[in-house]
């Protein structure tokens, strides 16, 4: 009984009070996605030591690079919706059915956008008629990005499959630990081992993947 008092007391509280409820799930969206562009800054930071065409090759792939991004988040906002429907109408099995058809598309979408990114991507740099420095610069660290892609979409889309759970916590945490880590891994790649802006791609890529680890065991 006295559980039930408990249970029925937190529901009115949310009744009464939704904002606590809408800013208790946003705040953590609005923080991971913060982390999310924070990549690009931290590249950005570090890259600019490297010299004006460096940071002009990493500046001119930052648009593609939210594109994939966005691509990623298509997806993962359609199986968000549907994972939180599924299990508002307590049809666990779909919820379950949605999930892993997201990942699937993910490597599927990653594949996709690998390919034909790689095969675009000279035509796209050349249209923007970037300086030679500068279009090496760009299709260095994005031939990287593009290559581990996989990485980025699963990230997205699995982050996404836990938001859709009701989990707005771990992708926050999840996205703040792979910023950490590309600041770790930025200066490594990119100055001690002299890899440059590819280096600078190699650590966003890695820091993804690493982090999916575990994602893909909370899931």
């Amino acid at each position: 009984m006295e559980q039930r008092t408990t249970r029925s007391s937190h529901f009115v509280t949310l009744q009464d009070h939704p904002e606590r409820g809408l800013l208790g799930l946003a705040l953590p969206m609005i923080v991971a996605f913060t982390f999310q562009t924070g990549f690009n800054i931290v590249d950005t930071i570090f890259v600019g030591r490297l010299g004006p065409n460096s940071l002009a090759g990493v500046s001119l792939a930052f648009p593609f690079q939210v594109f994939v991004i966005a691509l990623a988040s298509g997806f993962g906002i359609g199986a968000q919706s549907l994972i939180a429907r599924s299990i508002g109408g307590r049809h666990m099995r779909d919820a379950d059915n949605a999930a892993e058809h997201a990942l699937i598309l993910a490597v599927i979408g990653a594949v996709a956008t690998t390919i034909v990114g790689l095969l675009a991507l000279p035509s796209l740099l050349g249209f923007l008629d970037a300086p030679p420095a500068v279009y090496d610069e760009a299709y260095a660290y994005l031939f990287v990005i593009l290559l581990g892609s996989v990485f980025m979409y699963l990230t997205v889309i699995a982050n996404a499959v836990l938001r859709g759970e009701g989990d707005t916590k771990h992708p926050m945490i999840i996205m703040g630990a792979a910023a950490v880590l590309n600041v770790i891994f930025d200066p490594i790649f990119i100055f001690v081992l002299d890899w440059g802006v590819a280096g600078a791609a190699f650590a966003t890529v890695l820091s993804r993947a690493l982090v999916f680890i575990f994602i893909f065991y909370l899931l």
